[in-house]
């Protein structure tokens, strides 16, 4: 949902001044409307909630009193800012920021700008604000219900895939550092027309998924025949370089088989997996085939029950721990953590921790008796899954 508060990130907008109604830039905004002969009439019927209310004031050149009467009756609807342009009044009456402050509405004025080219630019951002929500609703399912076709059809649909009989593969990059969604909006932008430049070359399709984005390349027949799995990373690697990518700045899991179309939900949760994979062991690349044991780790740990269980675990570790991001700043997780990556090999994760083997040995042992777990398999896979939260 676009709000208020995310415009400010945009170019256009960096001239706008705010006078007013800070508290409320939090407002979501579903819609840019133009307030004219409104206000002379004072019929606002057209108006809704989330509008975003742009004007020059012409309506009350000579009667300033009408600003606050329609100012009023539309923060009543529950529009979500005004902007006004500053060609009638250059400076508002006290009322009329009173007014916007104590309603907590956004209040901006701006004068170099055509109010043309803030529709476009709005508009653009709902549109795309509402692709990336309507593609996300439509994914998010895969990992969590079992049966997925009415979904996967919905998004084959969504994303012009006509061939029922073509294959699909998948990569998920999320960036390293944090990025803000006005830059994830402009690098998706980039990646469609890029794609669109490539042509007949690749048949990709790019999705803002969450924080990242997501890339599905679809096969036919014809050239699935071109295509052998021990290749796909090869392929995927020039892929993402074709699209201008610099896969250092991205942790990046990828699908490195190919599946029928009607197995996207598949594709698309391994790549997801092996991007989870990618971010816990800190690296730029992880595939599918590298998961191993954890393809079956992860489908556990995203039921309602495991992660019950899980928190069952770090309260009997950690009775002061009340959540997954308080265990995973002790010294346990840490230790635990260590020992995963290294095999349980005691000597490598005290080096790498600068500690003592016994004193490894120690919390180790210690861990055991608080879960009360004596064999060695049962610990190793309970300690690989508190060790990738």
């Amino acid at each position: 949902m676009l709000d208020v508060a995310f415009l400010k990130n945009d170019k256009l907008f960096s001239s706008f001044n705010l006078i007013a109604g800070e508290d409320g830039l939090h407002r979501n905004i579903s819609n840019v409307v133009i307030l004219d002969f409104e206000g002379i009439e004072e019929n606002y019927y057209g108006f809704q909630e989330g509008d975003f209310v742009l004007t020059n004031l012409m309506f009350a050149k000579h009667h300033p009193e009408k600003i606050y009467n329609s100012f009023n009756a539309l923060i009543n609807l529950g529009v979500s800012a005004f902007a006004i342009k500053t060609v009638i009044y250059t400076e508002l009456p006290d009322f009329v920021i009173e007014l916007c402050n104590e309603a907590q509405v956004p209040l901006f004025t701006f004068k170099d700008i055509f109010i043309e080219d803030v529709i476009l630019n709005i508009n653009d951002h709902l549109r795309a604000s509402a692709n990336f929500n309507y593609y996300e609703e439509l994914i998010t399912p895969f990992t969590e219900q079992a049966d997925h076709t009415s979904g996967v059809l919905e998004l084959m649909d969504a994303l012009n895939i006509t061939d029922h009989n073509s294959y699909v593969s998948s990569a998920f990059l999320e960036y390293k550092a944090s990025i803000d969604e006005f830059s994830m909006q402009r690098t998706l932008n980039k990646l469609l027309l890029q794609i669109k430049h490539l042509g007949s070359a690749r048949n990709l399709r790019a999705i803002k998924y969450k924080n990242g984005i997501l890339l599905l390349e679809i096969y036919d027949k014809l050239h699935l025949n071109n295509i052998e799995t021990k290749d796909l990373m090869d392929n995927w690697k020039m892929c993402i370089k074709s699209l201008n990518l610099d896969m250092i700045q991205f942790h990046i899991g990828i699908n490195d088989s190919v599946l029928p179309i009607m197995k996207l939900d598949i594709a698309i949760t391994r790549s997801l997996y092996s991007y989870r994979r990618n971010l816990h062991q800190q690296e730029s690349l992880t595939s599918y085939s590298d998961l191993g044991i954890y393809n079956f780790l992860y489908t556990l740990m995203d039921s309602t029950y495991s992660k019950e269980y899980v928190l069952d675990l770090i309260h009997k570790l950690n009775p002061k721990c009340t959540s997954i991001s308080d265990f995973k700043k002790t010294n346990t997780f840490i230790t635990l953590n260590e020992c995963v990556k290294n095999d349980f090999d005691m000597d490598t994760t005290a080096k790498n921790l600068y500690q003592h083997s016994n004193t490894i040995r120690y919390r180790i042992n210690k861990i055991k008796e608080l879960l009360c777990i004596e064999d060695d398999l049962t610990f190793k896979f309970i300690s690989a899954i508190l060790a990738d939260l």
